[in-house]
């Protein structure tokens, strides 16, 4: 298992809300703050996000899906995690 799954699930336990930071698919860098198992405005059916994605609840944009190779930088309990990203 590598570095940024073991911060996922230690993120995923905690509950407490999160930042990453990004690359989008169209090259544009994106900061997200957020917390994992929100489930509030969820309205049924079957969920057709990726299960290895980021899927978190957005403070600011709602539910959103962030891929694992994308992420550059996590920002967690005041500690900040830099990872390199895939090509």
């Amino acid at each position: 298992m590598n570095k940024l799954n073991d911060l996922k699930s230690e993120i995923q336990k905690s509950g407490k809300f999160f930042s990453v930071q990004f690359t989008k698919k169209d090259g544009k860098e994106r900061f997200l703050r957020g917390r994992f198992g929100v489930h509030k405005f969820v309205k049924g059916g079957v969920s057709t996000l990726k299960s290895d994605n980021w899927n978190f609840f957005d403070l600011n944009d709602g539910y959103r899906s962030v891929r694992p190779e994308s992420i550059s930088e996590v920002v967690f309990d005041k500690k900040v995690y830099s990872f390199a990203q895939k090509s």
